[in-house]
């Protein structure tokens, strides 16, 4: 893969992860509930048998990520 190539690429997924983001944000304003559960999961995300393959660096990120949606 070029240099060129791999730019693009990863523009592509950055405008996925922004387009995903919109809509979840959208969502999570009009719904009270699901915000209490996307802080619900974020708060027990150490326990989550799903964490236990992330890195430190990852599961911060997450919880901190999801913490701050549901704000």
């Amino acid at each position: 893969m070029t240099e060129q190539e791999l730019r693009e690429r990863l523009d592509s997924m950055d405008g996925i992860q922004k387009a995903q983001m919109l809509v979840l944000r959208q969502l999570l304003r009009e719904n009270a509930t699901l915000k209490t559960k996307v802080k619900q999961y974020a708060e027990q995300l150490d326990d989550n048998p799903l964490s236990s393959g992330l890195s430190t660096a990852q599961l911060d990120g997450m919880k901190s990520h999801l913490l701050g949606l549901s704000d």
